[in-house]
């Protein structure tokens, strides 16, 4: 490579440009995260839209070298693929270094800039150079549109999070929501793994988990100085329906062609799930269990990059994507546990079904070495507390399909799925595969059982050089694609009506068996899309060149179905009223922005309540010392915190109280209405805040000052706009709201 070539570093500098249809992705995703932003905050705010043009121009650089990389000889030119691919690599390099270095995300996200820039730079020479944009970019532009569109719709509730009523703060979405934005918090305060706090008991380092998912929106909120409660209900939420969207359109494009992998995109997002007819249950529905738990569409989109990457692998007979697709089905644990588990056996054993090169008794060794090795790690899984339980006995079929005919409306359906403790075994699985499979796919099931035996009747495509997408396909790769959601149904089916129930007491006994439910959808829903386009929509554009105007105009139309059944989306069931809309008195919000702005990252917080719904911690984004939650007589370290704060809280001797709160680590305390304590009345009459009946009291050193934010906030906070005058002085929902930011 001389460096006297003219031409040398022209081609490297063109390297770091997107423009055409990428360029026109790049530019709707990075207004879209932005106007959610804005929506969400009520302002308008030029920081956050340059770290959402970083994000995604990182992202687009980082997918460009990953479909390079991956598929050198044709790499994909759409911006949906691009996108999808680069995002996983910036926020898997994000995470990881989150747990390596002691530098915090803000220090991390450079090292991943240096990485992808230094990256593209080198390889600028060698790349291929991209094809022009052809059809296919276009749809794939278009399926990046439909899916923030439809994002946007279906996220409604959770991008405007909060309104006021009556001296009342209301919070719509999920409780769980509270939970999510402190651990955001906790990865934008991380430096390293062994300052990962358990949000439960801080000081106490978590486990590493399926946790991922959290440090791009931690990167957003550490860079922005955006609140964690709003990077996650603004951004981390929408983003992930955006993802799934995207992964629709690249694993069936890469079986189809784009325009099924349009297809797929709308039959995802733009058609109701099965919730909304048939036998109703609310309880199956997918656009709401991706809403209340969001990182299982995260998980839903990696493990269809691993598919994807798996099955081209397979049908290349390269080692190098079969290795890429398996490894990255391992990286979905990080994302949500429960689709990699939905996962872990059928990919494992896909390699040795698929290749059609490998020799028989090489087949027969890895499908029998994959056998022993998912046992053995099963069996190992049960040594670890935190790791749900995997075992295959059906013990949990009747306690499940229960629960799934209580969650239908009062009436014969229900009592037809009930079982009781004495019905057979068989008797309860059928029912149990009936309710599942209507409840679960609606439509999309019986559709996919009938085209899959369809289509395997017809026998695989001839190979066509007009039809380049079925005309590299293998009779055995064919195959897989039309059996592939089959197999996902039976293995969703066996999941939950076989697995024991869960009996770890900081999960639900059922999460196993029904989290799941979100990637069998997807896939279903996703394949049925595609199908449907080839054998039914493709050959009528062919013949009737108006039907172009009739089904664009259809597909438009479709965007009806977000925007009416986003409404209060994340309810679900009925008994979910009571987790969402969830109150807190103005007065109480208050306390927690003046904690925020006033007190210093990691200071620990006791609420004299003890509150569990973690809504202190998120708003505020400060640790709390202990939460009552559980059976504090199982757990030793949570009954001795709760005995540690009552003991505080009778304390008459101020000097004695502030020795004993740094002693604990205590920096702050709450005192609710209702609450009462020991202490001297000279101590309680000088809070540090007060907001009507709530008082927050410092108990150690003096009172807070900006000074204990950190350096970045404080410089970012000097870029922004005039902020107004103290709290206490504007007591309007829109000034609650530009004080939270």
């Amino acid at each position: 490579m001389p460096h006297g070539n003219p031409t040398f570093l022209p081609e490297r500098v063109n390297a770091l440009r997107i423009k055409g249809p990428e360029l026109l992705g790049a530019a709707a995703c990075t207004l879209a995260f932005w106007v959610w932003s804005g929506a969400s905050r009520g302002t308008i705010d030029a920081i956050p839209l340059g770290v959402f043009a970083a994000l995604v121009y990182l992202s687009t650089l980082a997918g460009r070298l990953c479909t390079e990389t991956i598929f050198p000889q044709n790499p994909c030119n759409d911006f949906s693929t691009t996108f999808l691919l680069g995002f996983f690599f910036v926020s898997t390099a994000l995470f990881f270094l989150s747990l390596a270095t002691p530098l915090g995300v803000a220090a991390n996200s450079a090292i991943v800039a240096a990485l992808i820039l230094g990256w593209r730079l080198a390889s600028a020479p060698r790349a291929r150079t991209p094809s022009k944009s052809g059809t296919g970019a276009w749809t794939s532009l278009a399926a990046t549109v439909i899916s923030l569109l439809a994002a946007t719709l279906w996220s409604a509730d959770a991008i405007r999070p909060i309104t006021e009523s009556h001296g009342i703060m209301v919070f719509k979405p999920w409780l769980d929501s509270f939970t999510h934005a402190s651990m955001i918090r906790v990865f934008r305060d991380a430096h390293g793994i062994n300052t990962l706090e358990n949000i439960m008991l801080p000081g106490q380092t978590a486990q590493v988990y399926h946790y991922a998912a959290y440090v791009v929106p931690a990167w957003l909120a550490a860079l922005t100085v955006t609140p964690c409660y709003l990077a996650f209900t603004s951004f981390l939420i929408p983003l992930g329906i955006v993802l799934t969207g995207l992964a629709a359109f690249a694993l069936v494009r890469s079986w189809w062609g784009p325009n099924a992998g349009l297809a797929a995109t709308i039959a995802l997002l733009l058609i109701p799930d099965a919730s909304a007819y048939g036998i109703k249950n609310p309880l199956l529905s997918y656009h709401w269990l991706q809403q209340v738990a969001p990182t299982g569409a995260y998980g839903v989109a990696l493990a269809a990059v691993a598919w994807l990457l798996l099955l081209e692998g397979c049908r290349t007979g390269n080692r190098r994507t079969i290795g890429l697709g398996l490894l990255t089905a391992g990286l979905v644990l990080f994302y949500k546990a429960h689709i990699f588990v939905a996962n872990a056996f059928l990919i494992w054993i896909a390699p040795p079904l698929l290749v059609s090169t490998i020799r028989w008794h090489w087949r027969l060794a890895w499908l029998l070495g994959a056998v022993v090795v998912f046992l053995a790690v099963v069996s190992l899984a049960r040594l670890i507390p935190a790791v749900p339980i995997l075992r295959l006995d059906g013990s949990g079929m009747i306690e499940y399909v229960n629960k799934l005919a209580f969650n239908l409306p009062t009436g014969p359906a229900r009592e037809s799925f009930s079982v009781s403790a004495s019905s057979p075994r068989l008797a309860v699985a059928a029912k149990g595969v009936k309710h599942l499979f209507l409840g679960t796919f609606g439509a999309w099931g019986p559709a996919c059982v009938v085209l899959a035996v369809l289509l395997l009747m017809r026998g695989a495509p001839r190979a066509s050089a007009s039809d380049p997408a079925n005309s590299t396909m293998t009779q055995r790769a064919w195959i897989a694609t039309i059996v592939f959601p089959l197999a996902v149904i039976l293995n969703y089916l066996i999941m939950a009506l076989g697995l024991a129930p869960d009996r770890n007491p900081v999960t639900q006994s059922d999460e196993l068996l029904h989290r799941p439910l979100v990637w069998a959808y997807f896939v279903v829903a996703v394949w049925v899309g595609g199908v449907f386009s080839e054998v039914a929509i493709k050959p009528l554009l062919h013949r009737v060149p108006a039907a172009r105007i009739v089904v664009l105009a259809a597909l438009a139309g479709l965007l009806v179905v977000p925007y009416l059944f986003s409404k209060d989306v994340q309810v679900g069931p009925l008994w979910g009223r009571a987790l969402t809309n969830t109150t807190m008195p103005v007065s109480l919000y208050r306390c927690t922005l003046f904690l925020r702005e006033r007190s210093g990252r990691g200071e620990v917080v006791l609420d004299s309540e003890r509150n569990p719904d973690k809504m202190l911690a998120a708003l505020s984004e400060r640790p709390e010392y202990v939460f009552k939650y559980g059976d504090p007589s199982k757990d030793a370290l949570l009954s001795n915190r709760l005995q540690e704060a009552q003991r505080l809280e009778q304390i008459r001797n101020a000097s004695e109280l502030q020795r004993d709160a740094q002693t604990l680590g205590i920096r702050w305390y709450l005192l609710r209405p209702n609450s009462r304590v020991a202490w001297p009345r000279s101590f309680l009459a000088k809070p540090a805040f007060e907001a009507g009946p709530y008082r927050v009291y410092s108990l150690t050193g003096s009172h807070p000052s900006r000074a204990h934010r950190s350096v970045a906030a404080v410089v970012l906070q000097a870029l922004r706009l005039h902020r107004g005058p103290s709290i206490a002085l504007r007591p309007g929902l829109a000034q609650h709201r530009q004080r939270l930011l």
